[in-house]
Protein backbone atom coordinates (compact mmCIF):
# COMPACT_ATOMS: atom_id res chain seq x y z
CA UNK A 1 0.00 0.00 0.00
CA UNK A 2 1.00 3.69 -0.57
CA UNK A 3 2.27 5.97 2.33
CA UNK A 4 -0.45 8.26 0.95
CA UNK A 5 -3.18 5.89 1.54
CA UNK A 6 -1.84 4.75 4.72
CA UNK A 7 -2.12 8.21 6.12
CA UNK A 8 -5.02 8.98 4.17
CA UNK A 9 -6.69 6.12 6.56
CA UNK A 10 -4.87 6.83 9.76
CA UNK A 11 -4.92 10.71 9.58
CA UNK A 12 -8.00 11.28 12.25
CA UNK A 13 -8.36 7.91 14.19
CA UNK A 14 -5.02 6.41 14.86
CA UNK A 15 -3.74 4.99 18.31
CA UNK A 16 -0.35 6.97 18.19
CA UNK A 17 -2.34 10.40 17.95
CA UNK A 18 -2.10 12.34 21.40
CA UNK A 19 -3.48 15.97 21.31
CA UNK A 20 -2.69 18.06 23.43
CA UNK A 21 -4.09 22.07 24.38
CA UNK A 22 -1.79 24.86 24.97
CA UNK A 23 -3.99 28.31 25.68
CA UNK A 24 -5.98 28.29 22.27
CA UNK A 25 -4.05 26.08 20.47
CA UNK A 26 -4.09 22.44 19.98
CA UNK A 27 -0.97 20.81 19.00
CA UNK A 28 -0.66 16.90 17.96
CA UNK A 29 1.81 14.81 19.14
CA UNK A 30 2.44 10.96 18.10
CA UNK A 31 3.39 7.98 20.17
CA UNK A 32 4.95 6.00 17.30
CA UNK A 33 8.09 4.30 18.28
CA UNK A 34 9.11 4.66 14.59
CA UNK A 35 8.40 8.74 15.02
CA UNK A 36 12.09 10.15 15.67
CA UNK A 37 10.80 13.31 16.46
CA UNK A 38 6.91 12.86 17.73
CA UNK A 39 5.02 15.18 14.97
CA UNK A 40 2.27 13.80 14.01
CA UNK A 41 2.92 14.07 10.64
CA UNK A 42 3.53 11.91 7.02
CA UNK A 43 6.72 13.07 6.61
CA UNK A 44 7.77 11.52 10.19
CA UNK A 45 5.25 8.51 10.95
CA UNK A 46 6.91 5.11 10.90
CA UNK A 47 3.35 3.56 9.64
CA UNK A 48 3.48 5.30 6.87
CA UNK A 49 6.78 5.14 5.74
CA UNK A 50 8.48 2.05 4.15
CA UNK A 51 11.52 3.22 5.80
CA UNK A 52 11.66 4.52 8.93
CA UNK A 53 13.64 5.19 12.48
CA UNK A 54 12.83 5.43 15.79
CA UNK A 55 15.30 5.83 19.25
CA UNK A 56 13.69 4.22 22.40
CA UNK A 57 14.62 3.72 25.83
CA UNK A 58 14.37 0.20 26.44
CA UNK A 59 14.97 -0.43 30.79
CA UNK A 60 18.71 1.34 31.05
CA UNK A 61 19.72 0.52 27.46
CA UNK A 62 18.37 3.03 24.10
CA UNK A 63 17.24 0.72 20.95
CA UNK A 64 18.05 1.56 17.76
CA UNK A 65 14.69 0.50 15.33
CA UNK A 66 15.34 0.31 11.63
CA UNK A 67 12.37 -0.63 9.81
CA UNK A 68 13.13 -2.70 6.61
CA UNK A 69 10.86 -3.29 3.30
CA UNK A 70 12.01 -6.27 2.63
CA UNK A 71 9.51 -7.69 5.75
CA UNK A 72 6.46 -5.55 4.40
CA UNK A 73 4.35 -7.95 5.07
CA UNK A 74 5.62 -9.76 7.90
CA UNK A 75 4.77 -7.06 10.64
CA UNK A 76 6.72 -9.01 13.67
CA UNK A 77 9.38 -9.18 11.72
CA UNK A 78 9.81 -5.20 9.75
CA UNK A 79 11.22 -3.62 12.87
CA UNK A 80 15.43 -4.58 13.93
CA UNK A 81 16.31 -3.36 16.94
CA UNK A 82 20.16 -3.27 18.38
CA UNK A 83 21.45 -1.86 21.30
CA UNK A 84 23.62 1.51 20.67
CA UNK A 85 25.82 3.10 22.59
CA UNK A 86 27.05 6.29 21.31
CA UNK A 87 25.90 9.41 18.94
CA UNK A 88 27.94 7.86 16.27
CA UNK A 89 26.64 5.10 15.71
CA UNK A 90 23.25 6.02 15.45
CA UNK A 91 24.16 8.63 12.66
CA UNK A 92 26.30 5.93 10.84
CA UNK A 93 23.18 3.53 11.05
CA UNK A 94 20.95 6.03 9.55
CA UNK A 95 23.64 7.45 6.87
CA UNK A 96 24.30 3.55 6.42
CA UNK A 97 20.94 2.59 5.62
CA UNK A 98 20.41 5.77 2.99
CA UNK A 99 17.56 7.13 5.13
CA UNK A 100 16.52 10.45 4.56
CA UNK A 101 18.72 13.24 5.66
CA UNK A 102 16.27 14.55 8.20
CA UNK A 103 16.09 11.40 10.08
CA UNK A 104 19.92 11.71 11.17
CA UNK A 105 19.60 15.11 12.80
CA UNK A 106 16.81 13.74 14.37
CA UNK A 107 17.75 11.00 15.69
CA UNK A 108 21.19 11.66 16.98
CA UNK A 109 19.22 14.25 19.24
CA UNK A 110 16.90 12.01 20.33
CA UNK A 111 19.61 9.70 21.32
CA UNK A 112 21.81 12.69 22.95
CA UNK A 113 18.04 13.59 25.26
CA UNK A 114 17.68 10.00 26.29
CA UNK A 115 21.59 9.80 27.14
CA UNK A 116 20.96 12.75 29.43
CA UNK A 117 17.85 11.20 31.14
CA UNK A 118 19.60 7.99 31.82
CA UNK A 119 22.52 9.63 33.30
CA UNK A 120 20.75 11.95 35.39
CA UNK A 121 18.32 8.85 36.48
CA UNK A 122 21.35 6.78 37.05
CA UNK A 123 23.10 9.60 39.88
CA UNK A 124 19.86 10.44 41.38
CA UNK A 125 19.44 13.70 39.79
CA UNK A 126 16.82 16.28 41.02
CA UNK A 127 15.04 19.28 39.46
CA UNK A 128 15.40 21.68 42.19
CA UNK A 129 12.54 24.16 40.35
CA UNK A 130 10.04 21.48 40.72
CA UNK A 131 11.75 19.78 44.23
CA UNK A 132 10.79 23.40 45.73
CA UNK A 133 7.00 22.88 44.83
CA UNK A 134 6.95 19.40 46.53
CA UNK A 135 7.56 20.62 49.70
CA UNK A 136 6.12 17.98 52.99
CA UNK A 137 5.15 20.25 56.27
Amino acid sequence: MSSELVWNIVKNNSSFLRKQKQGCKITTFSTDKMNVTNVYSPKFMGICQKRAVGVNCEGKHIMLSIKSTKNDSKPCKMAAQAHVKCAKSVSKEVVKGYYRPCFEAAAVARYNALDLALRRAKKGYVNKKRAMGRRSD
